[in-house]
């Protein structure tokens, strides 16, 4: 099964939707799964959203750099801000000192 049918039966949505929101013929969606065409730069980042994949993760998928695999298992990395790495860090300070 192709990936993006996959992932519109996993979403109970279709390839019209799809088409639809991103203002090209349904049969679009069938070329794409045969490899007749692509996305367009502009069709990223709302297919990522339609689609419910992270965007970096997404456009990783789509540039060939990461699998099908990689794209559903994706977790987006976590940032924190320098002040609650500090906590962070002052916290495994004081168990260390408890242990």
């Amino acid at each position: 099964m192709h990936w993006l049918t996959r992932r519109l039966k996993e979403l109970k949505k279709s390839k019209r939707q799809l088409a639809l929101l991103l203002n090209v013929h349904p049969t679009r969606m069938n070329d794409l799964e045969k490899g007749d065409w692509k996305f367009q730069v502009t069709h990223i980042k709302k297919t990522a959203k339609f689609l419910e994949f992270e965007k970096e993760a997404f456009l990783d998928f789509i540039a060939g750099d990461i699998s099908e695999s990689e794209l559903w298992n994706y977790q987006p990395r976590i940032c924190v801000s320098q002040e609650e790495f500090n906590l962070l860090k002052a916290i495994k300070e004081v168990l260390k000192k408890d242990q």
